[in-house]
């Protein structure tokens, strides 16, 4: 056992008021620093200890010398060890802890001790990061916010004034960039060990008995209710150290998280209507993820990436494979990074241009294919709905339901950054951009009205199926159920005959910016970041004034 019970306990300690002692604080986070870079990591059955098992004494790190008897204690033990793949001292501990501590020594019980402290670690390494981001994410928004409460030199609190009134938080930061700065194997430590844990679902496939555990209180529980609130714990975990690290990650690392969305939006293609909700939340924190680690700034707490640093991962032989895939956009949420990538890379390239600079190997346009331009890219993410992909998430139930309202403006922060990043790119590109969604709403008005006229227009029966808030097929971009209608293409009732969303137009930035704004009204009303409204007034202007859509301001208004 690992002791993140005791970890968890610690970290929920780390609030204003508290009277935990800094210096004990980092000491006790430091006990920790190895067993969370390894996460889980275990070196499995092992014969000399099942051994001293079946001698019936054993030596522990955490009870010291232990007597055993056969039935159950080395029954038990053996039977643990080769089922969750743990070696027998663990599994041991594990049992004595539940007779101990619950006051149950039996199998059920010992695989809910087990459930619980991995639970409480992913609970503790989630909670670490979100104190540190979290604070940062208030503080920015403090900055730029009108009327933000000033000092008495008349500045916005900064996080090293935070830290110095707070000690415990200043523990928090530097033990949290320590972790983060880890490499191993061209990879950052932490990020991929999380993405290789959420990625595992050994836990997953193991038959009854073990498809249930026992709780501190003797009751029973689903396996599948600890795993679920793990591995949804861990992806916000992941989310928060992305934006959090203090330089770029390595293309090894950032290929790891590319793979894991790519086997996250099979999972919810898979659902289609009927994606869980704990589904959808993990996989909007790894979209996210993905966003941050291929943009140079998610506006969002963390630091701004130096351009060369970013061009030089883009460049990665590691990364291309996935990047690739990215290019070809054959669901909504690659959609989403396709997006990120055309931004990020022009971005890049206006800035060499400008005198920026990169670093040495050349201009970041040597080499480039015109499917990986950002022109291409963004018109690739179009058709594939990145757009409605972010809406759809932003407006679903499922993330109404996340618990923490800071998880959520962080969220809307990073969409809204890559919705403004989009916009300027349309502003110096003379509108290109929009007139392509204006052109693509007129085209899927015409095909409604003239589908309505024939009588063959219904509404998505998916839609009627899912669940109140669930994102339809359309939002992410994802195929219709045999026979159904997507949105804006009318039914045609064939069996077997899948119709694939129709791709973003006007509505659909609307639509997302309308969802952000709803999570963060302050956005909206100018009273943060006024520096990234200037594109969302001035892309409204022109919209309004040169289309005549009058239900542009409408359909913000009525979605807050």
């Amino acid at each position: 056992m690992e002791g993140y019970q005791e970890l968890w306990q610690l970290v929920q300690q780390v609030i204003p008021g508290t009277e935990v002692e800094p210096a004990t604080l980092q000491l006790q986070l430091e006990s920790y620093r190895s067993k969370l870079l390894n996460l889980f990591a275990n070196k499995g059955p092992d014969q000399a200890l099942r051994q001293q098992v079946k001698r019936g004494k054993v030596q522990t790190p955490r009870y010291g010398e232990l007597q055993l008897d056969y039935d159950p204690d080395q029954i038990q033990a053996i039977e643990l060890s080769d089922k969750l793949k743990l070696d027998e001292i663990t599994c041991v501990e594990l049992l004595t802890y539940a007779q101990e501590v619950w006051g149950s020594g039996f199998r059920e019980s010992a695989f809910g001790v087990y459930l619980t402290e991995r639970l409480d670690a992913a609970r503790s390494l989630s909670r670490l990061l979100a104190l540190q981001l979290f604070h940062q994410l208030e503080i920015g928004g403090m900055d730029e916010a009108e009327g933000a409460q000033m000092d008495g030199d008349g500045n916005t609190p900064s996080l090293a004034a935070l830290i110095e009134a707070q000690p415990q938080l200043g523990v928090v930061v530097k033990f949290n960039e320590s972790l983060l700065r880890e490499e191993h194997n061209g990879r950052n430590m932490l990020i991929s060990r999380i993405v290789e844990v959420i990625k595992d679902h050994s836990l997953d496939a193991l038959a009854p008995p073990f498809d249930r555990a026992v709780d501190q209180y003797s009751t029973q529980a689903a396996r599948t209710w600890y795993t679920n609130q793990e591995r949804t714990e861990l992806c916000r975990a992941l989310l928060y150290a992305v934006v959090l690290s203090p330089k770029v990650l390595t293309a090894a690392t950032v290929a790891d998280i590319l793979g894991l969305l790519e086997s996250k939006a099979a999972k919810v293609k898979q659902a289609g209507a009927h994606a869980p909700h704990v589904l959808l939340q993990q996989t909007t924190c790894i979209l996210l993820s993905a966003v941050a680690a291929l943009s140079l700034d998610t506006s969002a707490g963390g630091p701004v990436r130096p351009h060369a640093d970013v061009a030089n991962l883009l460049r990665a032989s590691q990364l291309q494979e996935q990047l690739n895939k990215v290019a070809k956009a054959e669901d909504g949420f690659s959609a989403v990074a396709a997006l990120t990538w055309a931004l990020t890379k022009d971005s890049i390239t206006t800035s060499s241009r400008s005198g920026g600079g990169l670093a040495a190997g050349g201009s970041f346009a040597d080499g480039q294919s015109p499917a990986t331009s950002p022109s291409a890219l963004l018109e690739t993410a179009g058709k594939a709905r990145a757009l409605g992909t972010l809406s759809g998430l932003l407006a679903s139930t499922a993330f109404q339901l996340e618990p923490e309202q800071e998880h959520k403006y962080l969220c809307a922060r990073m969409v809204y950054k890559l919705l403004t990043s989009m916009l300027q790119f349309d502003t110096v590109n003379r509108r290109e951009l929009t007139e392509s969604l204006v052109k693509a709403s007129k085209h899927h008005m015409a095909q409604q009205v003239s589908s309505s006229r024939g009588g063959s227009y219904l509404p998505t029966t998916a839609a009627t199926l899912a669940p109140p808030g669930t994102p339809t097929a359309g939002q992410l971009a994802l195929p219709a159920p045999p026979g159904a209608a997507t949105p804006g293409t009318p039914m045609t009732g064939l069996p077997g005959h899948q119709q694939q969303a129709v791709q973003d137009d006007l509505s659909s930035l609307l639509e997302a910016l309308a969802a952000v704004f709803k999570v963060r009204p302050g956005l909206w009303f100018d009273g943060e970041a006024p520096e990234a409204y200037a594109y969302v007034s001035s892309f409204m202007s022109y919209v309004s004034g040169h289309w005549k859509v009058g239900v542009v301001s409408w359909r913000i208004h009525c979605c807050l």
